[in-house]
């Protein structure tokens, strides 16, 4: 099985697209914008990877965990909100994994003001699990519409 993360502009609150399986399932997804594979800061390079499902230390539940990623490890598939860029004082889940939702809108998380996010993360996460019952799965990003943009671009 593919799940196909086609990816939307790279811009601070992150970057979102249409994540869709081979079945033609699809979900909203949500990655780090693009800082030249940065770890921690950065979604990871666009490319085609093996994925497994292994437990994750930091969630304590299985997910799919991306292998061979260039220079960077642990990069999984799993539940969450927010994609900040951290260094523009946004709220992020993510080191450079990738986020599942049903949709996208707006939340405010504490501490922050209003932030574009996934929603329906929970829902998509176990559908996801559910329909690749976990099987090895390649996972395909394509490459972004724009580069970085600003905020209000």
């Amino acid at each position: 099985m593919i799940l196909t993360v086609n990816r939307g502009p790279s811009r601070p609150e992150g970057t979102f697209g249409k994540a869709v399986l081979d079945d033609g399932t699809t979900y909203a997804c949500l990655e780090l914008p693009w800082k030249d594979n940065m770890p921690g800061l950065s979604c990871i390079a666009i490319g085609m990877y093996n994925a497994v499902v292994t437990m994750s230390p930091h969630l304590g539940m299985d997910t799919y965990e991306l292998q061979s990623v260039p220079a960077r490890s642990d990069i999984r598939i799993h539940i969450g909100n927010y994609g900040g860029d951290t260094t523009a004082g946004l709220r992020s889940d993510i080191l450079g994994c990738i986020l599942l939702g049903t949709s996208t809108g707006i939340l405010t998380p504490e501490g922050h003001a209003p932030q574009k996010a996934i929603l329906g993360s929970g829902a998509a996460f176990h559908d996801f699990m559910a329909r690749t019952g976990g099987k090895p799965i390649q996972v395909n990003i394509v490459a972004f519409d724009t580069p970085y943009l600003p905020a209000g671009k």
